[in-house]
Order: structure tokens, then C-alpha cells, then sequence
């Protein structure tokens, strides 16, 4: 995390009692929404009024902040609720009947009281790259890169010849091993080109012999195909994959963090979110990766720290952070699974020299992980302590049940033993951002000219087999969708088809269904999106050429 200490106040939510007729939202142009209700919104840059006529009003806002901003509170201004609290705001009406004086605001048409949250930016977050990597890492599928985009000189297995890699893949791990340091206030990680070929031949001997092995190993020897005695300084410092396919080299990475592939992934991701790294390689040789994580010896001592010398631990996940690195593989990452419990939460203390080394601060450590707002306590378990591990030490890591995206926790560690003997506690924020990186994903096929909309019904045009036009509908009950026009029809075994594939995502960009087959379904009020597609998430498609494209989905209530 960055070099501070993270101490919060648990707030109950804030109760209010309106006392006017009239609430007006302001949300700043950048930052984020407010929601209430089943499903109410009010978007950025929006002034959203409500009407409080009646002494049934209660709802409970929440601040939802986009991707790499952070909720400060609720705005001090006159004639405002909330402000200067940073949780919930809770509002409500019910109690008006024990003052007629409060009754008489709710008649009144020139009252209006103001509710606005305040966002800031997070330093180190960049929505825009974390965005990018959702789309290019679409529902899980591991789509193979052209080779040519991988190798200056393609590697020759059978002459031991590991070829070269050109600048761009080992620059694409480098920027995405970059971002998530910079998320928890880390120094940037520089190119070692000293050890480039050095880390494509242990790439080359994990290809040569895996299949040998049964598996990826470090323990290489003289034995080995296209053994090289230049990688036994560094290849117990390396993370190691295999893959199907060549691969992007930014998913090596988010694999290698999120405890995949590699028997030491505990230790790898540590290595990669260590301070004292401050060079690293990338290769990759017939589908297997390796990175170098090894710190430089001359980094190690503490007379050269490349990091400021206030930093005292880091913690991942910490602040707000991107649900990639919170997400296992093949979990689709437009439709995740409830959030996994087995990936593990893990805060290394920073050893600086030889003392810290041996002191074990977590030698009694105890962790908790509760909801920032409600306080609700979640279950940890799994609790462990390991020792020395290269230049780390102090390492605590637990897994969490039942967390959830989107959501803010704080986690306590409670009884640090520090060197003098006096016991700490520390706390700080996570937020594991899923909806304000998939949001516009999700909406970024707007209808084109010639599509159209009325209150039951979305009409238009399929431009190419890549095409998907998306819709914001309000919809509240029971209501059965179908098509109209002449795209749909019945399959081979007599089963109506769509003639395309329907999805329908909720409020918080969860995928309520996706289907080819016309359906009914109940939905609780709020705003949903609509997406029509030739082809599903997974990648089946119909297929265009030879039959109409024009949609004419319709939808009707039902009881």
C-alpha cells in the first residue's frame, strides 16, 4: 500500500430526517454515481430531482465511485444532508407525523435540500488500462497472439536456439507488472536487458523438457535439454506458465499475481510486489512465459533503498483495485462467478536489514475483514505465517469468504509485534472495482442510424457478424421478450430461435441472461441494458450472410 497508515472510523449510516419536498442529486462530471432503491440512479454530470410528498420516504444513497477515484463524502453546503460524512446517507420521512411544523414541508413546492457527493482521483489507478485489459481478456476466453508480434527471431526448440523477442511483448509485461505496482504505491519496475536472453532460455528449457518433467520445475541440471548454466542465478526468482497457445504477455502477468500456474505463486506475486525489485525480463518460447523477479543484490542494502524509507508494508489487495487481479483463470470476466474465496489476501512487511529479517512482526497477528459501512464482519481463514523468502520476510496471507465486487472493507491487523516490543494495529481500505471497469464495455455499442427504440420494443440493423447494438430500457415486473420481424425462426428440431443472441444486463452490469430462444423474466424496478448480438459472449455465432438482418425485438408484461 503506499507509505502511510490507513486509520478509519467505522460510521453507522447517517439518519436524517427530511424535511423539505423536494431532494435535489448533484453529481460532479467526474467520479462516479448515487444509488438507492431497487435499481435508482443518478449518473455523472446529472442533477436528479425527487419528489418527497408523503410521510413514506426512506432510502439510503450510496456514492459509487468510478475506476481509479475514491469517495471523500458528502459535500458541506447549505440546505444539504449528509455533509462531511463518508458513508451511506440514510433519509427518510416516517417520523414526520409526530410534528405537524414537519408536515407542512412536505407541502411546500419551493423547499429544496441538496445531496452531493464529493470524489477524488487515486493515484496510480488508470482506468483506461484496466478497462482495456477487461476487453481484451473478454469472458475468459485465452485468445492466441500472432507469433509475429511475439519474436524478432522465432525459437528453434531443437537447436536450443531461444530465439528473440521483440521489444513490444516484454514492454507490454513490464507496463502491466508497472500498473499494479503503482496501485499500491510501489516504484516502477525498469527493463533489464542484461537478462533478456538469459530469461528466454528458461523459458526455452521449460518448453524443451515439461513434458519430460510432467510440469514446470526450477531445479534444472546438466541433464536437461538445452541446459545453460547462465540461468541458475536467477531462475528460482522467476515466474514460470505453460500455455495452449502463445499468449498475450499482460495475461502472463495477471496469472502469475492472482496465484496461478507456478507451484511458488505465493512467493512470485510477493516477488513481484516487493519494493526492492527494480528491474525485471519478460520471454516467452513455444507458449511458455517467464519473468524475472529476482531484486538486484545491490538493492538489497538498505543504504540504497529504491523506495522511500517511510514504507512499512504492503498489502494486496489494498485501496481501490481492478477485479482482474481478484479473478481466477478461465472465470469469465464479464460474467464473473460469485467472487472467489480461495485467492489469497496477503501483507508483507518491509525488511530493511538484518534485524527486521529475523524479527517476525506477525509472529501473533490476527486478521479481520469487515464491511466499511454495515460492519459486518467477514469470515477469514486460512490464516498463515511464513518466514524468510529471498529479501522477504514478515509475509501474513489468509483467504476471505464471501466478499463481494464493488463493495468497501476495511481489513484490521491486529497485534503487530514490533522490534521494541510494543503492539500495533494496522487498517486499511479495499474496494475491488468490478462495475465502473466493465460499465462502459458493456453499453460501448450504441444503436447506429436507423436503429430505434419505443417503450416496448428496439428496431434495427446488424451491420457485420461483429456488430451489437445496446439499450437502456426501464423495467420493472414480469415481461417476455420476442421477435417479431423476420431474422428469427425455428431450428432444425422445431425450437423457436431469436435468430440472435439476446442479453440482458442489471443495474450493476451483472448478466441477468443471455439467449437465442425467446424468453420471459421477472425484473425488480431499475434501469437494465439490452444487448443484441450475431455472436454470444462465448463466441457462437449465427451467421449473417444469406438472411435478413433486421431485428425487431419486442417485449410484453406478463402475469
Amino acid at each position: 500500500m503506499k507509505a502511510r497508515w490507513w486509520r478509519l472510523v467505522l460510521l453507522p449510516l447517517v439518519a436524517v430526517i427530511l424535511t423539505a419536498c423536494k431532494l435535489r442529486i448533484i453529481v460532479p462530471e467526474e467520479g462516479g454515481i448515487v444509488v438507492w432503491g431497487e435499481g435508482e440512479s443518478c449518473q455523472a454530470g446529472d442533477i436528479c430531482n425527487i419528489d418527497v410528498s408523503d410521510q413514506n420516504f426512506d432510502e439510503t444513497f450510496r456514492a459509487v465511485p468510478d475506476a481509479g477515484y475514491r469517495f471523500v463524502g458528502w459535500r458541506r453546503m447549505e440546505r444539504s444532508f449528509c455533509g462531511g460524512k463518508d458513508g451511506d446517507c440514510h433519509l427518510f420521512t416516517t417520523t414526520f407525523n409526530d410534528n405537524p411544523n414537519l408536515v407542512r414541508f412536505l407541502d411546500s413546492p419551493t423547499d429544496v435540500f441538496r445531496l452531493r457527493p464529493e470524489f477524488e482521483p487515486v493515484a496510480g489507478y488508470d482506468p483506461a488500462f484496466w478497462q482495456a485489459l477487461v476487453a481484451e481478456f473478454l469472458v475468459g476466453n485465452i485468445i492466441p497472439i500472432d507469433v509475429d508480434y511475439l519474436y524478432a527471431s522465432q525459437p528453434n526448440a531443437e537447436m536450443c536456439d531461444p530465439g528473440i523477442l521483440n521489444a513490444e511483448p516484454g514492454e507490454r509485461a513490464l507496463e502491466t507488472l508497472n500498473q499494479v505496482r503503482a496501485l499500491l504505491g510501489l516504484p516502477t519496475v525498469a527493463a533489464n536487458a542484461e537478462n533478456d536472453l538469459v530469461i528466454q532460455r528458461i523459458a526455452l528449457i521449460q518448453a524443451t523438457n515439461a513434458e519430460r518433467w510432467g510440469g514446470l520445475r526450477r531445479d534444472v541440471s546438466g541433464s536437461d535439454a538445452c541446459y545453460d548454466a547462465s540461468v541458475d542465478d536467477i531462475i528460482e526468482g522467476s515466474a514460470l506458465s505453460a500455455w495452449a497457445v502463445p499468449i498475450d504477455p499482460a495475461r502472463d502477468v495477471v496469472t502469475w499475481l492472482t496465484g496461478q500456474f507456478d507451484a511458488k505463486a505465493q512467493i512470485m506475486r510477493r516477488l513481484a510486489i516487493s519494493p526492492y525489485l527494480t528491474r525485471s525480463s519478460y520471454g516467452q518460447v513455444n507458449n511458455f512465459g517467464s519473468l524475472d523477479l529476482l531484486p538486484d543484490t545491490a538493492d538489497l542494502d538498505p543504504a540504497s533503498q529504491p523506495f522511500p524509507e517511510e514504507l512499512e508494508f504492503v498489502a494486496y489487495p489494498s485501496g481501490n483495485f481492478p477485479f482482474l487481479l481478484m479473478t481466477p483463470l478461465g472465470q469469465d470476466y464479464l460474467i464473473p462467478n460469485q467472487p472467489s474465496n480461495d485467492l489469497r489476501w496477503s501483507i508483507t512487511w518491509v525488511a530493511d536489514d538484518a534485524g527486521r529479517q529475523r524479527h517476525r512482526f506477525f509472529r501473533n497477528a490476527r486478521v479481520s475483514v469487515a464491511h466499511r459501512d454495515t460492519e459486518e464482519q467477514l469470515t477469514v481463514r486460512g490464516l498463515y505465517q511464513e518466514g524468510t523468502v529471498l529479501p522477504l520476510n514478515n509475509v501474513l496471507n489468509w483467504r476471505v469468504d464471501n466478499w463481494q465486487f464493488d463493495e468497501p472493507y476495511i481489513v484490521t491487523i491486529s497485534d503487530v509485534e514490533m522490534e521494541d516490543g510494543s503492539i500495533r494495529e494496522i487498517q486499511y481500505p479495499v474496494t475491488i472495482d468490478r462495475f465502473p471497469l466493465v460499465d462502459e464495455l458493456i453499453t460501448h455499442d450504441p444503436a447506429e442510424a436507423g436503429d430505434s427504440r419505443s417503450s416496448q420494443a428496439v428496431r434495427g440493423r446488424f451491420n457485420s457478424q461483429t456488430d451489437s447494438d445496446s439499450f437502456a430500457v426501464e423495467l420493472d415486473g414480469n415481461w417476455a421478450f420476442q421477435e417479431t420481424g423476420d431474422i428469427g425462426g425455428r431450428d432444425s428440431s422445431g425450437t423457436v430461435k431469436l435468430g440472435y443472441f439476446l442479453r440482458i444486463w442489471d443495474t450493476r452490469k451483472q448478466l441477468l441472461l443471455e439467449t437465442d430462444q425467446p424468453v420471459g423474466i421477472g425484473f425488480p424496478a431499475g434501469l437494465y441494458t439490452l444487448v443484441l448480438s450475431p455472436c454470444s459472449l462465448a463466441g457462437a455465432c449465427y451467421v449473417l450472410e444469406g438472411r435478413p438482418d433486421e431485428y425487431s425485438l419486442e417485449w410484453a408484461r406478463f402475469e
